[in-house]
């Protein structure tokens, strides 16, 4: 029994003098070699309530005054940075899932939503009158809003719409500017450009 309990106090001070010594060779190869680490000091948590689908948060967005927005299974939502409380910014009529949350070149918040698209402006939000199927994605390149739905791609330029058939997956995930006026397009099917 003492034999046992000498080598497991060798193996012990083998692995600490071990694990002590590839430490001092990391911190002082750490600018050759390694990042410096990241050390998250908080974490403030921002819960929507208790229902579920307010909580299943599916995107964020900060406006140019600093505004957090959070697009919900169970809709739009702002946060009031003085009580901390989350206030609906679509009526009971049109809350329901939002699938993408963007701002513009000018401030506008852009909403992609179940039932079409939104835009905020001021914290006033109005549904835009291009189409009631759900809208996906939206991105900006060069000034120019696109929004694509299941079927459709949607350009602004000033204060028209033009539209224009989707060809292909309609299962659109995300859409990313390139730096040429074109986008790059995430979908169930694929990376398009």
């Amino acid at each position: 029994m003492r034999n046992v309990f000498l080598y497991s106090t060798i193996v012990i001070f083998l692995q600490i003098n071990f694990a002590f010594g590839q430490n001092k060779q990391i911190l002082s190869n750490q600018d050759k070699i390694m990042d410096n680490p990241f050390i998250q000091e908080y974490h403030q948590a921002y819960s929507l309530g208790d229902d579920k689908q307010k909580n299943d948060v599916r995107r964020i967005a900060v406006d140019h005054l600093g505004k957090v927005w959070a697009g919900t299974k169970a809709g739009l939502f702002t946060l009031d940075q003085v009580s901390g409380e989350w206030k609906a910014m679509l009526d009971s009529a049109n809350q329901g899932p939002v699938y993408d949350l963007f701002v513009d070149s000018k401030g506008i918040v852009w909403i992609a939503a179940w039932n079409g698209l939104f835009k905020a402006d001021n914290y006033k939000t109005t549904k835009i009158d291009i189409t009631d199927m759900p809208v996906a994605a939206i991105s900006e390149n060069a000034g120019k809003l696109t929004i694509i739905g299941i079927k459709s791609i949607w350009k602004k330029e000033g204060e028209s719409w033009t539209k224009e058939e989707l060809p292909y997956s309609r299962v659109v995930r995300r859409l990313i500017p390139d730096t040429n006026d074109g986008y790059y397009l995430a979908t169930g099917k694929g990376l398009y450009h």
